[in-house]
Protein backbone atom coordinates (compact mmCIF):
# COMPACT_ATOMS: atom_id res chain seq x y z
CA UNK A 1 0.00 0.00 0.00
CA UNK A 2 1.31 3.42 -0.95
CA UNK A 3 0.52 6.52 1.07
CA UNK A 4 0.38 9.93 -0.53
CA UNK A 5 1.76 12.90 1.37
CA UNK A 6 -1.77 14.23 1.77
CA UNK A 7 -3.04 10.93 3.21
CA UNK A 8 -0.06 10.67 5.55
CA UNK A 9 -0.79 14.22 6.73
CA UNK A 10 -4.40 13.24 7.47
CA UNK A 11 -3.27 10.23 9.50
CA UNK A 12 -0.77 12.12 11.63
CA UNK A 13 -1.86 13.41 15.04
CA UNK A 14 -1.46 17.04 16.07
CA UNK A 15 2.30 17.25 16.35
CA UNK A 16 2.22 20.40 18.49
CA UNK A 17 1.48 18.04 21.40
CA UNK A 18 4.70 16.05 20.97
CA UNK A 19 6.68 15.97 24.20
CA UNK A 20 10.42 16.48 24.29
CA UNK A 21 12.47 13.29 24.28
CA UNK A 22 15.48 14.94 25.90
CA UNK A 23 17.02 13.10 28.88
CA UNK A 24 17.96 14.87 32.09
CA UNK A 25 21.12 16.97 32.21
CA UNK A 26 24.43 15.29 32.97
CA UNK A 27 25.58 17.49 35.86
CA UNK A 28 24.89 20.58 37.92
CA UNK A 29 27.54 22.44 35.89
CA UNK A 30 25.65 21.58 32.71
CA UNK A 31 22.47 23.01 34.25
CA UNK A 32 24.22 26.21 35.39
CA UNK A 33 25.78 26.80 31.95
CA UNK A 34 22.45 26.35 30.23
CA UNK A 35 20.59 28.54 32.74
CA UNK A 36 23.19 31.30 32.29
CA UNK A 37 22.91 31.16 28.50
CA UNK A 38 19.10 31.30 28.54
CA UNK A 39 18.83 34.01 31.20
CA UNK A 40 21.40 36.26 29.47
CA UNK A 41 19.60 36.13 26.14
CA UNK A 42 16.18 36.57 27.77
CA UNK A 43 17.50 39.63 29.62
CA UNK A 44 19.14 41.07 26.50
CA UNK A 45 15.93 40.66 24.49
CA UNK A 46 13.52 41.39 27.36
CA UNK A 47 11.53 43.87 25.24
CA UNK A 48 11.11 41.48 22.32
CA UNK A 49 8.50 38.81 21.69
CA UNK A 50 9.76 37.57 18.32
CA UNK A 51 12.07 34.75 19.36
CA UNK A 52 11.91 31.34 20.98
CA UNK A 53 14.59 29.69 23.09
CA UNK A 54 14.57 25.95 23.38
CA UNK A 55 16.55 24.59 26.29
CA UNK A 56 16.85 20.82 26.59
CA UNK A 57 13.97 20.35 24.11
CA UNK A 58 13.69 17.94 21.22
CA UNK A 59 13.68 19.19 17.64
CA UNK A 60 11.48 17.11 15.31
CA UNK A 61 12.69 17.87 11.79
CA UNK A 62 10.17 15.86 9.75
CA UNK A 63 7.42 13.30 10.12
CA UNK A 64 9.61 10.66 8.49
CA UNK A 65 12.44 11.32 10.92
CA UNK A 66 9.94 11.14 13.78
CA UNK A 67 8.74 7.77 12.50
CA UNK A 68 12.35 6.56 12.34
CA UNK A 69 13.07 8.09 15.77
CA UNK A 70 15.73 10.25 14.10
CA UNK A 71 15.40 13.52 15.98
CA UNK A 72 17.78 15.70 17.95
CA UNK A 73 17.90 17.03 21.47
CA UNK A 74 20.28 19.99 21.57
CA UNK A 75 20.98 21.74 24.84
CA UNK A 76 20.04 25.14 23.46
CA UNK A 77 18.51 26.50 20.29
CA UNK A 78 17.25 29.87 19.17
CA UNK A 79 14.60 30.64 16.57
CA UNK A 80 14.21 34.25 15.52
CA UNK A 81 11.18 35.96 13.97
CA UNK A 82 8.68 33.61 15.58
CA UNK A 83 5.96 34.09 18.18
CA UNK A 84 7.31 33.51 21.68
CA UNK A 85 5.08 31.13 23.61
CA UNK A 86 5.71 27.94 25.60
CA UNK A 87 6.26 24.77 23.57
CA UNK A 88 6.72 21.12 24.56
CA UNK A 89 9.18 20.57 21.71
CA UNK A 90 10.12 22.19 18.39
CA UNK A 91 8.18 20.61 15.53
CA UNK A 92 9.49 22.05 12.26
CA UNK A 93 6.44 21.24 10.13
CA UNK A 94 4.10 22.78 12.72
CA UNK A 95 6.20 25.97 12.70
CA UNK A 96 5.79 26.59 8.95
CA UNK A 97 9.04 24.77 8.18
CA UNK A 98 11.14 27.10 10.35
CA UNK A 99 14.40 25.61 11.58
CA UNK A 100 16.44 26.96 14.52
CA UNK A 101 18.75 29.83 13.62
CA UNK A 102 21.30 28.79 16.23
CA UNK A 103 21.97 25.48 17.99
CA UNK A 104 24.39 25.13 20.89
CA UNK A 105 25.43 21.82 22.37
CA UNK A 106 27.29 21.87 25.69
CA UNK A 107 29.69 18.98 25.25
CA UNK A 108 30.17 16.51 28.04
CA UNK A 109 32.57 13.61 28.17
CA UNK A 110 29.79 11.02 28.02
CA UNK A 111 28.10 12.40 24.88
CA UNK A 112 30.80 14.38 23.04
CA UNK A 113 31.27 11.87 20.20
CA UNK A 114 27.53 11.75 19.45
CA UNK A 115 27.08 15.51 19.81
CA UNK A 116 30.00 16.29 17.48
CA UNK A 117 28.48 14.00 14.84
CA UNK A 118 25.21 15.98 14.84
CA UNK A 119 25.41 17.62 11.42
CA UNK A 120 23.80 20.98 10.82
CA UNK A 121 24.66 23.66 8.26
CA UNK A 122 27.37 26.11 9.34
CA UNK A 123 28.27 24.06 12.41
CA UNK A 124 31.00 25.43 14.67
CA UNK A 125 32.41 23.34 17.49
CA UNK A 126 34.32 25.05 20.30
CA UNK A 127 36.19 22.92 22.78
CA UNK A 128 38.73 23.50 25.52
CA UNK A 129 41.27 21.36 23.65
Amino acid sequence: MTLTAKRLDELMPDATLLESDEPEMESSLHYLQLALLVSCLDWLWRDRQDYFIGANLTIYFSRQKLKNRDFRDPDFFLVKNIQNHPRRSWVVWEEDGKYPDLIIELLSTSTAAIDKAFLVPDKFVATRE
